[in-house]
């Protein structure tokens, strides 16, 4: 039994016609325009609540000191000390925070 396609050959599509639409579509980018004046964009930044709380800045800073002390490899002294000042700043931005939350 052979099938035969009964309505004869298909007509050729015209793959090129329809892909110029979308080639003419891909190079248009849009712009996006933000229409904040300049300090209302940096004021929006600086208005967000603090993001971790007490416990995960202590956690953090307790994380940067251990990795500093058990580093495999020696650690130079100024590298050794910006890992401490940045425990340091966790841990007063926890402190920080928590006598806020005691004041209210």
């Amino acid at each position: 039994m052979s099938f035969s396609n009964s309505r004869g050959p298909r007509p050729e599509r015209r793959s090129g016609d329809r892909r110029s639409g979308g080639d003419r579509r891909g190079t248009q980018r849009r712009v996006v325009v933000d229409r904040r004046y300049a300090d209302e964009r940096r004021s929006s930044s600086g208005m967000r609540p603090n993001v971790e709380t007490p416990i995960e800045h202590i956690r953090n800073a307790m994380q940067v000191l251990i990795g500093a002390v058990e580093s495999q490899a020696p650690l130079t002294p100024d590298v050794f000390a910006r890992r401490a000042e940045a425990a340091l700043e966790r841990l007063t931005r926890a402190l920080a925070s928590l006598e806020a939350e005691r004041r209210r």
